[in-house]
């Protein structure tokens, strides 16, 4: 296990498994005084101080793993090959990637906010792409109402001032006609019809010469004192 401090002064523990060959044995043999295992995990420790130390506390915690192995093992395998060791890394895997156990438990908790933020904000967006869809087409559709509610009322004004043209110009077609007040006249027809309609009215037909039996009249006067 090794521990390092982050660039933004969090201290992390790293436990790491690394897998190395012999590629040069003669170089393995004659250009290196210490056992494998200790050059291998000495140049690790190295090369994570040196990258870890570049990276913030979040990253290497979380989607910083994958590229923080990769850079140990490019930096490592360039220190190895630098001390003409004869070995190779194969592979470098980062099993456990914490902070102390003093303030493990803090980690959780901002990992938890920071989740839950993310959230948050999630929700907040979906809500955003249902609600402005939704708004948008009501406001079409209140939009296209006004549009026919304009063009009803625009023909309905024209048919209005279309009928007003024909009684105006009926109008004066009259006055050129007749001196008569049109109004005085008006008024007039108005008062007949409602007095014509509740009195009885009898026709006399032209073939008669205009004529009308007085008897008819006197009988039926007869007949409503009898009732």
């Amino acid at each position: 296990m090794i521990q390092f401090l982050s660039g933004d002064g969090n201290i992390v523990d790293i436990q790491a498994v690394v897998q190395y060959r012999i590629k040069d044995a003669s170089a393995y043999l004659y250009n290196v005084n210490f056992r494998d295992y200790q050059l291998i995990n000495e140049t690790i420790r190295g090369s994570i101080t040196e990258i870890g130390g570049g990276m913030q506390i979040d990253d290497i915690l979380t989607i910083g793993k994958e590229r923080l192995q990769e850079l140990i093992r490019v930096k490592s395998q360039g220190l190895l090959d630098r001390y003409r060791s004869g070995l190779e890394l194969v592979g470098i895997n980062l099993n456990k990637v914490y902070p102390p156990e003093e303030v493990a438990e803090a980690f959780r908790d901002v990992s938890n906010a920071k989740q839950d933020r993310e959230k948050t904000v999630n929700d907040a967006l979906g809500y955003q792409n249902t609600v402005i869809p939704q708004a948008r087409g009501d406001a079409a559709r209140i939009l296209h109402e006004a549009e026919a509610y304009k063009v009803a009322a625009i023909n309905k004004a024209g048919g209005e001032a279309s009928r007003f043209q024909q009684m105006l110009a009926e109008y004066e077609l009259y006055l050129r006609r007749d001196t008569t007040d049109v109004t005085v006249t008006r008024l007039y027809l108005e008062s007949m019809e409602k007095v014509m309609a509740k009195v009885k009215k009898y026709i006399v037909s032209p073939q008669d010469g205009g004529k009308l039996n007085l008897r008819l009249l006197q009988s039926e006067s007869d007949l409503n004192k009898n009732l």
